[in-house]
């Protein structure tokens, strides 16, 4: 009877919970929360200063990457190497395609800068602003670069060679040189062939029977091929002294010595 009349009732109804009063944060948890707030607040002033969102990062951070100046007064090669170094720069900082050649002409210093702002008042800042990378690089050899230098340049690559089978030093100028002259290196089947070129002739025929197909692997192969006849040559050396060493018997008279013959 008792279960048939709690159905007619039907559920009790729910009393409503009292509301849980939140204990205000203590000393200790506001100095955590507010520190983390402030070094959220600092990473945000960073990075909005040193990036325009989708427009790439700005030139204070440009220059941070220690770009080097130009004065265009140290030669073909200086000029030559001055561009490599610049495009290494707009590499590393990310800047925006737009920005490219504003924040490399902040570079230029006393001959160069004069001659930029003679450029800008002929041609207009918003056009030069406005080159592509490629064309840009095309105005610093026209004006700094002589043909007699650039060809003198372009020699000493061409007869650059390996000497005392030292294979890293001549990786390093040949990289030095063809940064120069990127232009002789043009297709990849020409690069190969010119570094193959100047290698020592011990290795030389080896490296080219491989027939490599880039100068990645070209490079490796020399490199390992020249420390396997370093290492043959000084085995041979090591055994050619021990046999002058070795003392000679004369058979007749029973003597020994190494210069008694």
């Amino acid at each position: 009877m008792a279960e048939f009349m709690a159905k007619l009732k039907g559920p009790e109804p729910s009393v409503p919970k009292e509301k849980s009063i939140s204990k205000p944060h203590s000393r200790t948890e506001k100095t955590h929360y507010s520190t983390n707030k402030s070094e959220q607040s600092v990473k945000n002033i960073v990075n909005t200063e040193h990036h325009n969102s989708k427009d790439g990062y700005t030139y204070k951070y440009f220059a941070s990457c220690k770009p080097r100046d130009f004065t265009g007064e140290k030669g073909a090669i200086d000029a030559l190497k001055w561009l490599n170094e610049m495009e290494t720069r707009i590499n590393m900082s990310s800047c925006a395609i737009k920005d490219t050649i504003k924040y490399v002409s902040q570079s230029f210093k006393e001959d160069a800068l004069t001659w930029w702002k003679a450029l800008i008042q002929s041609t207009g800042k918003v056009a030069l602003y406005n080159l592509s990378w490629p064309k840009f690089v095309e105005l610093i050899p026209e004006t700094y670069c002589p043909p007699h230098e650039v060809e003198k340049v372009e020699s000493n690559f061409l007869k650059l060679t390996m000497k005392n089978l030292n294979c890293r030093a001549y990786v390093s100028d040949y990289n030095s040189l063809s940064r120069l002259v990127p232009y002789l290196i043009t297709p990849e089947s020409k690069h190969i062939a010119r570094f193959i070129g100047g290698l020592a002739l011990e290795i030389k025929g080896m490296v080219n029977s491989s027939k490599p197909t880039t100068i990645r692997s070209v490079v490796d192969l020399a490199l390992s091929l020249t420390e396997d006849e370093k290492r043959v040559r000084a085995a041979n050396g090591e055994n050619k002294r021990k046999r002058d060493d070795t003392p000679v018997r004369d058979s007749k008279k029973g003597k020994t010595g190494s210069n008694y013959n």
